[in-house]
């Protein structure tokens, strides 16, 4: 069952034209007056690699005091969560301050009333970006579909995370992600995640444990994938015609995936059959037409918009921040009123 809260937002970061939900069912209203920020680790033990994952946690302050709230997995990109290291740095491989795409999101979740979790997969494994940092990646996250999978294996350490923290409601966590966490939240969904990791262990030779995850993790409610590379590194089969290939083998995502994407950039190939081959399109569709069901890729393709769009209008040096294109703009506005739109449906919290 959807649930809108009606949450009363005293101040916000939440873009233009924000405001205040309206109740369809089961309708709760709170009030957020504010929000905490918390450096914690998501511990070795929830984690396939045994690998201890530092993270952000934004979590929404009451003024009814704690209750069980919906919960996002907010997933970065190649640039990492924080930024480059500098005279800060002392004992950790970045530096601590977030970079501002991602303390405007985590702000903005949290005075909607969504506890907002971001694994810092770079800062775990030593290094800081992943293309402006590469003497410091190590052997078992260097090739793509190792930094693919073991990014994979942080999402689900994180998601554990949070179902065992009592302000969490476990069964309303939906997943965020841009760019190459784009690329990890439609992995994160596939149907047939655990038939595919258990092929991939029996043919890939990796410097990381390639294996199904371990059972009893949470169900993701919602995908919300900005701008991301649709290829997946070949880890999901790219064939999609069903005389030739099993549709076990295509991806489909098991929740409702939205992704956001803009025409001109370079990773929309493989996302949508308008601008490029759209096999991950072609394969959902695919699957939804011979097993019978509604198909749940659902795509967006903001006109003429860049890489980042989200960060259109904005300082700091994410990839698209400081853009004034109107394409930009318009993308970042378009899309974030649908992701807070699709965030109120499938997890509940305030509508923009």
């Amino acid at each position: 069952m959807r649930r809108a809260l009606n949450v009363i937002v005293t101040a916000g970061l939440l873009g233009s034209g924000a405001c205040s939900g309206g109740g369809d069912i089961d309708d709760i209203g709170f009030k957020v007056t504010g929000f905490e920020v918390r450096d914690i680790e998501i511990p070795g033990t929830l984690h396939l690699e045994g690998l201890t994952v530092p993270a952000k946690l934004f979590v929404p302050i009451l003024e009814e005091g704690a209750r069980p709230l919906p919960a996002v997995v907010v997933l970065h990109g190649s640039g990492g969560l924080f930024a480059m290291p500098d005279d800060t740095s002392v004992g950790r491989p970045c530096s601590p301050n977030l970079e501002p795409q991602f303390a405007r999101w985590g702000e903005r979740l949290a005075r909607l009333g969504y506890i907002a979790i971001m694994p810092a997969s770079h800062d775990a494994r030593g290094f800081c970006d992943y293309y402006d940092d590469r003497d410091r990646i190590p052997d078992d996250f260097d090739d793509p579909q190792e930094r693919l999978l073991g990014r994979l294996y942080d999402t689900d350490a994180a998601s554990r995370h949070l179902c065992a923290m009592p302000e969490v409601d476990c069964d309303r966590i939906g997943l965020l992600g841009f760019s190459h966490g784009a690329s990890t939240v439609m992995l994160a969904l596939h149907w047939q995640l655990r038939r595919a990791l258990g092929e991939l262990g029996e043919t890939l030779d990796l410097d990381l444990p390639v294996m199904p995850l371990p059972p009893g993790a949470p169900n993701f409610q919602v995908g919300i994938a900005y701008y991301p590379g649709c290829g997946l590194e070949s880890v999901i089969h790219m064939g999609s015609d069903p005389d030739a290939d099993d549709p076990m083998d295509m991806y489909f995502p098991d929740a409702d995936l939205h992704v956001e994407h803009g025409s001109k950039d370079d990773l929309i190939n493989d996302c949508s059959v308008e601008f490029g081959k759209g096999r991950r399109q072609l394969q959902s569709a695919t699957v939804a037409r011979v097993d019978g069901l509604p198909d749940p890729y659902h795509i967006r393709v903001h006109h003429d918009a860049r890489h980042g769009f989200d960060n259109a209008g904005s300082e700091g040096t994410d990839e698209g921040s400081g853009s004034n294109r109107p394409a930009d703009i318009h993308a970042r506005d378009t899309a974030l009123t649908a992701t807070l739109e699709h965030l109120s449906d499938y997890l509940g919290g305030a509508r923009r």
